[in-house]
Parts: C-alpha cells; structure tokens; sequence
C-alpha cells in the first residue's frame, strides 16, 4: 500500500513538472542585476532540493505500485489525501512562478529548468506522464481559457498568434517552459499534408531577442510567417524552418519573407525545413490595407481533440493574452 506521504510527493512532482495552476504573469525587468542573479540562484537550490525529495517519493511509488490506474483511484476516494495534495502543489505553483519569472530574464536558468523536466520525465516514466494521467484530467468547456500569445512578422507587421501543440514531446515541453503554459504533444501534426500547412521561420542565431520571452524559442528575433488567415494557403498548422546566419554576415533583424529569401539568396542566411510541426493559430494581424484583424473562431483548437472550436471573446496585445470559450459535444482529454 502506498503511503500518503509518497503521494504527496507525486503531487509535488507533477507540480514541478507541469505547472498545474501556475498563473502566466509577465516578467519585468530589474536594474540590479547582480542582486537578481543572486535570488535567482538561491531559487535553483531550493528546487533542486524539492526534486530529490519528490525523486524518491516517486521511487517510492514506483516500487510499491505498479498500477497507476488503482494509484489515482485511491487518491480519488480519499478526500483528505486529496485536500492535502492540492495544498501541496498550491504551495509548489507559487515557487514555480518564482522560477518561471527567473528564467524568463536568463536564458541560462531557462537551459537548466528544461534539463531538470527532462529528467523527471524519465524518472516518471510513460505510466505518470501517458494515458492513465491524460484520462483523469479535462478542460471544462464552460469556463474561457485564457492563453499567453506571441509575436512575430509577416510582411514587415507585427502579428500576434498562439501555440497549442507540437509533433514532438520535447518542443512541446520547451514551448511549456517559454511561455509558462501547457503546450500539448500532438504527435498526429506529422500526419498532415504538406499541401495543407503553412511556414514558420524560427532564428537560431542573431540579434538578440526582447520582450516578455527574450524573443523566439532560441532567444534571438522573434519568428517570421508566410502567410495570414484569408490568404490562399494559410493554415494554422506549420512547418518550422530554422534560420541561421552565416558567421561572415551581419546578422539584422528581418520582417518579411522576401527579406528572409532576399538574405538567403545573397548568402547571409541558411535555411532548413525540419520536420517538426506546430498548430499556432495566428490571433491578431493586419490586412493588405493596415487594419488590425482578429479572429473570431479558431477551428481545430486542438488537433488531437476532434471538434474542438475556440471562440475568441477577449484579446489583450499589451500583456500578450487571448481569452478563448472552448466548444465542443465531447469530453477534452488536457494532456495528450
């Protein structure tokens, strides 16, 4: 029989890893950075030291249960067991923030938080992280979601656009960690046709990323679209194509597809299509005329939930936020 210590240990754990109620507020940015380098290490120990006490928790766990099924079965009957669990990741969310905001400011806090995840993952295993937790947990389709958005360029503006699943578990979970909210792993975004998908150009080198996630995933200029909704061709579902500057040239920042194609032709840039695909419904941009559009609708929210819609009721582009009112007839799995 599993103690109820250990399983307070899991709820820490998952906590850790997934960021259960963990709000998405905005970093901003401090004038001592010496002082914030400080905290921000201080904060690294104490989670660490959180890690190795969930670590053998799920040990624990692991030794003594290897039905996850009758685990959170128990769980679920005891109510004492499960107040005490969501106090516990409660606690956990806010040190989780603290976390969130530091590595938002630091790249280098950023590259050690994902190692950890990584390696709580493979302590987990497919058990914890698979089908038997994705079934216990759902969104409520009656209550609006509210999602951090990001920016990029197409055609020299500005746009604004979500992330909601990637093909791959490890771009989903670095995609989790940049924006401090659950991106889905939908590995059936491969299976769609290419001549049903659009592009996105991610840099991986460069100038330097700004603003509330340090730029792109790789912290340089923010990502480059090829298209924008009522234009033949577009589609939410993307290919990432990796842009990279050549040592010899002088990195600039680029707005549009035909000065990224104009650099790749005078040798400045490479480009390469990956096989990686993202479902990033684009949420605010601006028409041939410079009006500022916003979607109403986004069909195919998420891909791996069949008949999910996202009405969109609120947008907010100062603090990078879109309020969704999810619909659908069916019951939504939250993780995939």
């Amino acid at each position: 029989m599993v103690s109820k210590e250990a399983l307070v240990g899991i709820g820490i754990a998952i906590g850790l890893v997934v960021g259960l109620g963990v709000g998405f507020g905005l970093t901003s940015t401090t004038s001592n950075l010496e002082k914030q380098i400080e905290e921000q290490s201080s904060r690294i120990t104490s989670l660490e030291l959180d890690l190795e006490s969930a670590n053998e928790s799920i040990e624990t766990l692991q030794q003594s249960s290897p039905d996850m099924q009758s685990m959170m079965q128990m769980v679920t009957d005891d109510p004492d067991m499960m107040k005490q669990m969501k106090i516990t990741m409660m606690e956990d969310s806010e040190k989780m923030q603290q976390m969130m905001e530091s590595m938002l400011s630091d790249p280098e806090l950023k590259q050690s938080m994902m190692e950890h995840m990584t390696q709580m993952q493979e302590l987990m295993g497919e058990d914890m992280m698979g089908d038997s937790m994705s079934k216990q947990m759902q969104f409520n389709v009656n209550v609006p979601i509210t999602i951090p958005m990001i920016d990029g360029y197409y055609n020299g503006e500005k746009v604004f656009f979500i992330h909601t699943e990637f093909s791959t578990s490890d771009m989903a979970n670095a995609a989790s960690m940049m924006i401090n909210f659950p991106t889905l792993h939908a590995s059936q975004l491969q299976e769609i046709p290419s001549e049903e998908t659009g592009k996105i150009y991610v840099f991986t080198n460069g100038i330097p990323g700004s603003g509330p996630y340090g730029g792109g995933p790789f912290m340089f200029q923010i990502d480059i679209f090829d298209s924008i909704p009522g234009q033949q061709g577009y589609s939410q579902f993307r290919v990432i194509h990796l842009v990279a500057w050549d040592d010899d040239s002088t990195p600039r920042i680029l707005t549009s597809l035909d000065e990224l194609l104009q650099a790749q032709t005078n040798g400045e840039v490479t480009i390469e299509k990956t096989d990686l695909v993202v479902n990033a419904p684009m949420i605010v941009w601006s028409s041939d005329d410079g009006t500022e559009q916003t979607a109403s609708m986004i069909q195919n929210m998420f891909e791996s939930m069949e008949g999910v819609e996202g009405e969109v009721v609120k947008v907010d582009v100062d603090n990078y936020i879109a309020t969704f009112k999810l619909k659908s007839d069916k019951k939504m799995n939250m993780m995939n």
